[in-house]
């Protein structure tokens, strides 16, 4: 899994009442120790806020680090959630990954089966 390709424009993720707002703020780099100290804990907290505020790559990335169990655990039930939601939102490997894992989402996708009719009544009747 790259996640070196994401960051978040959002600095209200970091603190939502600060006067300062960064123009780029690379969670990324705490979970792989990049300029700063590795800490996997704070960069899961990064990903969360940003899931919660529904920014895209926030759950795209929410939810890869649940799936690949980038805290310990492997934990693919509670990502797929996140990742669902960011390929609602567009998020182009969020749509990837998905279609990869049979995934539906959003209203323009197929139903894993067929979904019975029942508006119409039995011919004999």
């Amino acid at each position: 899994m790259d996640l070196t390709r994401h960051s978040f424009t959002d600095a209200s993720v970091v603190d939502p009442e600060s006067r300062y707002k960064p123009k780029s703020i690379d969670v990324v780099m705490y979970l792989l120790g990049e300029g700063v100290t590795k800490d996997g804990p704070r960069a899961m907290n990064l990903f969360k806020l940003a899931a919660d505020r529904n920014d895209e790559v926030g759950l795209y990335l929410y939810g890869t680090a649940l799936t690949e169990g980038i805290n310990g655990v492997k934990n693919r039930n509670a990502g797929t959630p996140y990742i669902r939601k960011a390929a609602e939102m567009g998020h182009p490997l969020a749509i990837e990954w998905c279609r990869r894992n049979k995934i539906p989402f959003g209203p323009n996708q197929e139903p894993s089966a067929p979904q019975p009719n029942n508006t119409e009544r039995p011919k004999d009747q």
